[in-house]
C-alpha cells in the first residue's frame, strides 16, 4: 500500500475522525476492497471533501489527482504536494505529466484515487465518463474500487453556499479486476465506466426520502439555474434563504429539504420540480437559444465580473477587479468601464478547455495562456461552461 504522508498521519485520526462525525458519514462493502495495491479508487464527484470522507474511513492512504489550479496557492500547494502526496491535473485537458506520476506510484504498489467525471455535478446527477477515462484504465492494468458517494449532495451542493444537516454513505460499488476490463473496446470500458458510477440524488432520494436541513437552503443557487420554468426568460433567477424568485414574472418557490423546488404562495401555473429537472429543462432552451441566436446579438443581459486574472507560471495576475461579461454564440467579450476603449474578445473555437472551479471562476485556455474570470453571486457559470460545450460539439460534428 501507499506510504502515509505525516500530515495524513496526523490529521486521520483527529480532523478524520472530526469529519465521520459531523458528517455522520457510513460505510458500506468495504470489506471488497484490497487489502493490498497497487489499485486506482474512483467515484462519482458530488462534495469538496469527497477525497477527504474516503481518505479519513479507509485504513491505507490514497494519493489524490486534484486540479492544478488548487496547487497554484503557495501554502496550499505545499500541503498538497509535499503533506498529502496529491497529483495535479489541468482540468479540461489530457496532462501526461498526471499520467506519468500516476503510473510511478502504481509502480511501486501505491493507491491512486480520481474523480473520472473531472469536476462535481451541479445537479445532483452524474456526469459523463469520457473515453479518456477508460484508456487510461487500460493503460494502467490495475484493479478498480468503485465508490458511490451518496446523500453528499443533499449536505453540500456544489453552488450552496452553506453546509445542511444530513448523513453521507460511502458504499463500495464493485472492485474491476483486469481480466473484467482489458479485452473490452474503450467505448465498452466507458460504457461500463458510466453503468457502475452513476448516481442520481433524485432517484436515491426518491428510495431513502432523507432530510437535509440547513438556514439558507437556496442561496447560491442562481449559479446553477439560468432560466425561470414559469416566463422562460434568462438571467433572472435570484434565491435568498430557502427561497428561489424570478425578477422578471415574479413566480418563486421553496427549495425543501429534498431539494425539490415546490410553488410559493398557492401558484398553481408553476411546477414542482427538482434541482436536476429544472436544469435539464433550462439546458435544452439554452440549445435551442444557441440554435437559433444571430451572430451579433448578446445572448443574456452582460454579467458583472469581479476577478479577472492571467496565470503567468505559478502566480495569478489580476487584470481587472471590476468588467462586464457579454455572451455572444460563438464568443464571449469583455468590457471595462473604467476604460470604454478596451475590450477583450475570446472566441470559443480557440479555447483549449474551459472549466468551472470555486466561486463561480470560470479557468480557460485561449491562444496557450490560461485565464481566469470570477462573477458575482447572482450570475450562472454553468451558463456559459454549457455554452462553451454546446459550440465545441458543434465543432466536432462539423469536422467530422
Amino acid at each position: 500500500m501507499s506510504r502515509t504522508p505525516w500530515l495524513i498521519t496526523l490529521l486521520r485520526p483527529t480532523y478524520g475522525a472530526l469529519l465521520n462525525k459531523t458528517h455522520r458519514i457510513r460505510r458500506e462493502n468495504f470489506e471488497i476492497i484490497p487489502s493490498e495495491g497497487p489499485f486506482l479508487v474512483i467515484g462519482n464527484h458530488v462534495h469538496t471533501f469527497d477525497p477527504m470522507f474516503i481518505s479519513a474511513a479507509v485504513r491505507f492512504h490514497i494519493n489524490w489527482v486534484a486540479g492544478r489550479y488548487l496547487f497554484k496557492f503557495p501554502l496550499l500547494g505545499i500541503l498538497l504536494a509535499k503533506g498529502i502526496g496529491a497529483i495535479a491535473k489541468q482540468q479540461g485537458k489530457s496532462d501526461l505529466y498526471t499520467i506519468r506520476t500516476i503510473r510511478e506510484k502504481l509502480a511501486r504498489g501505491e493507491v491512486v484515487g480520481l474523480f473520472p467525471e473531472g469536476t462535481r455535478t451541479w445537479d445532483g446527477d452524474s456526469l459523463p465518463v469520457p473515453d479518456a477515462m477508460a484508456k487510461m484504465i487500460k493503460m494502467f492494468r490495475v484493479p478498480v474500487v468503485v465508490f458511490h458517494i451518496e446523500g453528499a449532495f443533499g449536505a453540500r451542493p456544489r453552488w450552496a453556499v452553506k453546509d445542511r444537516r444530513g448523513p453521507i454513505t460511502l458504499r463500495v460499488m464493485s472492485v474491476l479486476h483486469i481480466e473484467e476490463f482489458s479485452s473490452l473496446k474503450v467505448s465498452e470500458l466507458t460504457r461500463l465506466l458510466n453503468e457502475r458510477l452513476y448516481v442520481s440524488h433524485d432517484a436515491w432520494q426518491r428510495d431513502h426520502a432523507v432530510p437535509y436541513r440547513g438556514r439558507v437552503r437556496a442561496e447560491g443557487v442562481e449559479d446553477l439555474l439560468f432560466a425561470c420554468p414559469s416566463c422562460s426568460s434568462f438571467s433572472t433567477i435570484r434565491a435568498r434563504r430557502d427561497t428561489i424568485t424570478c425578477t422578471k414574472c415574479s413566480s418563486s418557490w421553496i427549495l425543501d429539504p429534498y431539494d425539490v423546488a415546490r410553488p410559493a404562495g398557492g401558484q398553481s401555473e408553476t411546477r414542482i420540480l427538482t434541482l436536476s429537472q429544472w436544469h435539464r429543462w433550462e439546458s435544452e432552451e439554452l440549445v435551442h437559444l444557441l440554435r437559433n441566436a444571430g451572430i451579433s446579438t448578446p445572448l443574456f443581459p452582460a454579467d458583472q465580473g469581479i476577478l479577472f486574472q492571467r496565470i503567468e507560471g505559478e502566480s495569478f495576475v489580476v487584470l481587472s477587479r471590476r468588467f462586464l461579461v457579454h455572451a455572444y454564440r460563438d464568443r464571449i467579450i469583455l468590457s471595462f468601464p473604467d476604460d470604454e476603449t478596451e475590450e477583450r474578445v475570446f472566441e470559443l473555437a480557440l479555447m483549449a478547455s474551459f472549466a468551472v472551479n470555486a466561486k463561480r471562476t470560470m479557468e480557460f485556455s485561449y491562444k496557450s495562456i490560461i485565464y481566469r474570470l470570477r462573477l458575482r453571486q447572482e450570475a450562472s457559470s454553468v451558463r456559459y461552461l454549457e455554452q462553451y460545450q454546446y459550440m465545441m460539439n458543434q465543432q466536432v460534428e462539423e469536422n467530422a
